[in-house]
């Protein structure tokens, strides 16, 4: 059986592959595998989309203002049960106009 941190997982190497195609449609089915109707992305405290639509609309905003998006695998640090995860990663971005943000680190 699946874990939390699997699911996580699973979501970022899907993320990375999309990520990587600039000429990949991000599309609701997609999304739908990896969230839930009700889910909700929080960054830095505050909810940046809600929903399957939201989060194919967030993920559509990304293309097109990075160049570049990857979340480095594995994980720096994780921990999980059946339901829960908690995970430390860095993720590496690139501007649409090639500023290297450089090497974000995130929690989920």
């Amino acid at each position: 059986m699946e874990n939390a941190i699997d699911t996580v997982i699973r979501t970022f190497e899907w993320f990375n592959e999309f990520m990587a195609d600039p000429d990949h449609v991000i599309t609701a089915a997609e999304v739908e595998r990896h969230f839930t109707p009700d889910a909700k992305m929080v960054a830095n405290g505050r909810v940046t989309c809600e929903g399957i639509n939201g989060h194919v609309e967030h993920f559509k905003e990304l293309q097109t203002k990075l160049k570049s998006a990857r979340v480095q695998l594995p994980l720096v640090e994780s921990i999980t049960n059946s339901d829960e995860a908690a995970a430390y990663y860095k993720i590496d971005v690139v501007s649409a106009d090639n500023d290297a943000v450089g090497d974000r680190k995130s929690v989920v």
